[in-house]
């Protein structure tokens, strides 16, 4: 006993050291990260998104019937940079959502692939990095039509 209690304090300290969490994989966020991007992050107006089926109501993103959030990069406290991480964070606070894709608002430059992947109640992120050739300044999130939730605290960081 003594022996893994030695060994999780040399990995937690070999860890630290490289500004990384020992609990990476238990929910706890392990990078450093920039400053917030977004405006309005947690819905307290709709004045700085655009949206396509999505509505911004009672402090939350309903989602309903997929559709996406747009933020231009007039509305963003920082422009997104080509080949860079970002981290996406937001709370699924009722039902799910069927995300499918991050790209650049106005353009075609995708962070991320296509895919589906359904987020259930709670907090979570996607890490995605921007291409090399960005188009479009702004973000878009993207899900897909089978979604009904909604979202809140949502945030756009740098990984530094």
């Amino acid at each position: 006993m003594k022996k893994l209690i030695i060994l999780f304090l040399f990995i937690s300290a070999s860890l630290m050291a490289q500004n990384r969490s020992p609990f990476a994989n238990s929910g706890h966020l392990s990078e450093t990260m920039g400053a917030e991007m977004i405006t309005d992050g947690d819905f307290s107006s709709d004045t700085n998104w655009s949206t396509a089926t999505a509505t911004i109501t009672g402090g939350v993103a309903v989602m309903d019937g997929g559709g996406d959030l747009l933020q231009t990069a007039d509305e963003m406290q920082a422009d997104m940079e080509a080949s860079t991480t970002y981290r996406c964070s937001f709370d699924v606070v009722d039902g799910s959502i069927d995300f499918q894709n991050i790209r650049s608002a106005g353009g075609n430059a995708r962070g991320c692939e296509d895919q589906t992947q359904t987020f259930s109640v709670g907090s979570h992120y996607i890490e995605f990095t921007t291409p090399e050739s960005l188009l479009g300044t702004g973000i878009s999130f993207n899900v897909n039509y089978t979604t009904y939730g909604d979202i809140d605290n949502f945030s756009l960081k740098k990984v530094l």
